[in-house]
């Protein structure tokens, strides 16, 4: 976590939340755009099958928009990059 505390850049490209301030994050967390971690749709479907996904909370509504921020900012995604991610979170809405 020190990387982005102490690195304002750093800082930039992820979506920061205090211990607390989330229900569901009870340490500190950076949600970091350029640290993808895929999951498909089958899988998800097959989990949701087996009753293995739990619903813990719904993040706060300004989500999105500081999601978007981050990748527009981060100093570590290609504009190629910021283009496709931004592409795709386009089409979800």
């Amino acid at each position: 976590m020190d990387i982005y505390l102490n690195n304002k850049d750093q800082m930039s490209g992820c979506v920061f939340y205090q211990s607390g301030k989330v229900k569901c994050f009870q340490n500190d967390t950076a949600i970091q755009p350029d640290n993808q971690i895929p999951i498909s749709h089958d899988e998800l479907k097959a989990a949701q099958a087996k009753a293995e996904l739990e619903i813990m909370q719904t993040l706060p509504a300004d989500f999105e928009e500081k999601l978007r921020k981050a990748i527009r900012d981060s100093v570590t995604i290609s504009g190629r990059e910021k283009k496709r991610i931004l592409k795709m979170l386009d089409g979800l809405e």
